[in-house]
């Protein structure tokens, strides 16, 4: 999954506040909000891995993900 999103994820390239913020505007007048709105660098990567992989594969995944992220 790290790999995955190595090209999506640059620490030099975050999403700007007002793409986050279109996206919450949006959401907001919908008269039918969906569940998610794939929003920033990554998001749309993470929400396709979660379709294809099975339940537990996607959270051993997210876990050695979150690991790495912590150790820094």
């Amino acid at each position: 999954m790290a790999g995955a999103l190595a090209p999506t994820n640059r620490a030099g390239t975050p999403t700007r506040p007002e793409v986050i913020a279109e996206a919450v505007l949006h959401a907001a007048r919908s008269g039918r909000p969906r569940t998610r709105y794939p929003v920033g660098s990554g998001a749309k990567a993470i929400l396709g891995l979660r379709r294809i992989l099975p339940d537990r594969l996607y959270d051993a995944a997210v876990k050695v993900v979150l690991k790495r992220v912590a150790a820094g």
